[in-house]
């Protein structure tokens, strides 16, 4: 909103020039349920070796180079989609697994090989890209026009009475 795209009124009301008036802006944002398993590994067999800075190095030049190599990954090395039960007309969840283990919340430095699970619970079939249950949506608005105050964030996290 701060750069004038969203409701005029919402932009009007902070006196934040209107750029472009559309509605919808900073509403109808989904979610997923993700638990992912990290462990580490004893031998030097996943991703870690590339996380230095000339390794990253190295790793950029072979993709622009050749279009080979860990750069031409998306480190997801397999995955997939299944049902978590009898009767579930399409897939609702999502497994992948990786040769790398990550920092999420950037708490924890990752010094060591290892590798990652994840397991995320989709709430329409996987076709749509494996999102979260469609019906859930959350929303988000302006409190003010500077960017130091937070932003009014209602998450919405379970569906709507049917």
């Amino acid at each position: 909103m701060l750069s004038g795209v969203g409701e005029a009124d919402a932009l009007r009301r902070l006196d934040l020039p209107v750029i472009a008036d559309l509605a919808g802006v900073g509403a109808n944002l989904q979610d997923h349920i993700e638990i992912y398993v990290q462990h580490a590994c004893t031998q030097p067999v996943s991703l870690y070796s590339t996380q230095k800075p000339l390794a990253k190095l190295a790793v950029g030049l072979r993709w622009l180079l050749t279009s080979t190599g860990p750069g031409a990954s998306n480190h997801f090395e397999a995955g997939g989609f299944i049902r978590s039960r009898a009767g579930v007309r399409h897939p609702d969840l999502q497994y992948t697994s990786g040769r790398s283990r990550a920092d999420y919340d950037g708490k924890e430095k990752i010094d060591q090989h290892g590798f990652r699970h994840t397991w995320v619970r989709c709430g329409r079939p996987a076709r749509a890209l494996c999102g979260c249950d469609h019906r859930i949506r959350a929303s988000t608005r302006r409190s003010s026009s500077t960017t130091c105050r937070p932003k009014a964030i209602e998450p919405r996290c379970a569906p709507p009475s049917v």
